[in-house]
Formats: structure tokens, sequence, C-alpha cells
């Protein structure tokens, strides 16, 4: 059986939008992120940054508006972006969910004054699902990295939490994909191992943010090459990220 697959990844901020050009994303609008979604109907879609919350289940509100029946969600912290909803990661799939689990990244304990007050970081981590497209198993990562460089420190610098993302990334036998707001721009520099093992970013080399960051990844293991890879600009503070992947 040839598998082909489009993956979707995106850090939707909490489903705010705004205006790129003076960076401000202050519209609470889910409706946006639904209907662009809609346009690429990927068959699997890894969020970042989603609000969870009692009236607040942003990922559930994504999988009902596309008609996707299968989800696998982890929230992690309270929501920096509005008080009240945790934060979470999500993959939504069209094909059914095996299995998931969180893998949790050793927190750093950062802090910085923003906003007029002393924050500390987040705790991060990896949301990984087993999807079965048939009788096949694929494993599917999604992740969300510690910003250390708003906290002026070096991703690089914290070697343990690095190693412990490349073990996740590597320890399994299962053709991976792992789609990641990594918050770092090198991922060949950051993800050595991973890369020495053959995994592989099918993303262009172009900005996924509107201040120019390419922190958004779609990174394959050796069982996959990529057929077309995009990075769709919009209205939010992160650019939608689809590639169009196939099992070699």
């Amino acid at each position: 059986m040839s598998i082909k697959l489009k993956i979707a990844t995106w850090n939707i901020g909490g489903g705010f939008t705004g205006d790129p050009i003076l960076d401000k994303y202050d519209t609470e609008d889910i409706s946006y992120f639904c209907e662009e979604l809609k346009k690429q109907s990927p068959d699997i879609i890894c969020l970042q940054e989603c609000h969870t919350g009692k009236d607040n289940e942003q990922p559930q509100t994504i999988a009902n508006a596309l008609e996707y029946k299968y989800i696998a969600s982890h929230a992690i912290a309270p929501s920096h972006l509005k008080e009240g909803p945790l934060l979470s990661m999500a993959i939504i799939s069209k094909y059914p969910i095996a299995s998931h689990t969180f893998h949790q990244l050793r927190n750093p304990n950062l802090k910085m004054m923003w906003r007029g007050k002393e924050v500390s970081t987040h705790d991060k981590g990896v949301l990984e699902s087993v999807i079965l497209v048939g009788k096949e198993k694929i494993r599917i990562l999604c992740g969300h990295m510690v910003p250390f460089h708003k906290f002026k420190s070096d991703f690089m610098t914290h070697p343990d939490i690095r190693n412990q993302l490349e073990q996740t990334i590597i320890d399994s036998k299962l053709a991976t994909i792992f789609c990641v707001d990594l918050n770092y721009n090198d991922e060949k520099l950051l993800l050595s191992q991973a890369l020495n093992a053959g995994f592989n970013n099918c993303l262009p080399a172009e900005k996924t943010s509107p201040e120019g960051k390419r922190f958004d990844k779609i990174i394959l293991s050796p069982q996959f090459a990529a057929e077309s890879a995009k990075i769709i600009p919009g209205i939010a503070d992160h650019y939608l990220c689809v590639a169009q992947i196939r099992k070699v």
C-alpha cells in the first residue's frame, strides 16, 4: 500500500488574529483558523498554543468544523494570551488514533519581566499519537519548545533538554512525522542527532511568521519523502505550514 498524507502544522496563538504590520493580535476568531485549514483539507493537523477550558475547546471546535472524527490533545499550562483557559497542543486526524501520550521536557524555569510582571517559562513537550492508515501505524509528534530567546537564553546551552527532545524524536522504529514550533531557526544545529539519523525538515527555507522567524517545522523520518511543501502567510502571528508527503 502506497501511503500519501497531507500534513499541516500551525501555532494558532490562542485563536487570535490581527495586524502583522503592527504586530498586534487582539481579535479572537477561531473561525479564521477553521476556514484556512478547510481550504487545505489536510489528513493530519498538528496545533500548538490552542486554548482549552470550560467554555473554550479550540481543538474540538476545529475538529468539528472540519468534520474530523479523531483528536488527541493535552493541556499544558495557564495561557499567557488570555486569562482563564489553558494552553494545549492537539493532533486532529482523518484517520483513527490508536494511542497518544505526552512527553514533558524539563522546564528550565527561566524568568523575565513581561507586561509589568514577572513571568516564568511554561512547561513544554511533545504530544505523540499513533495513527492507523489502513494496516500501517504512523507516528505523529506535535511539539512546542520554550522560547529561550525571549528569556535572553539560548536553547543550545541546555543540552539535557535538547537530548531529551532528540531521543523522543528518534526513539521509535515507526515512520514518524514531527510537527513543531521549535522556537529556534536552525534545526540542523539544534537537532543534529535526529538529522544524522536521517530525519529532515521538508519545509522551504522561508519565514513562518510575520516577524521573519523560521521556528515552525515539519520534520520527516527517513521512511517519508515530501512531494510538495508550502508556507501560507495570513493574519495570525504564525503562518500555516503544509506538506504533501509519501511513504517510500
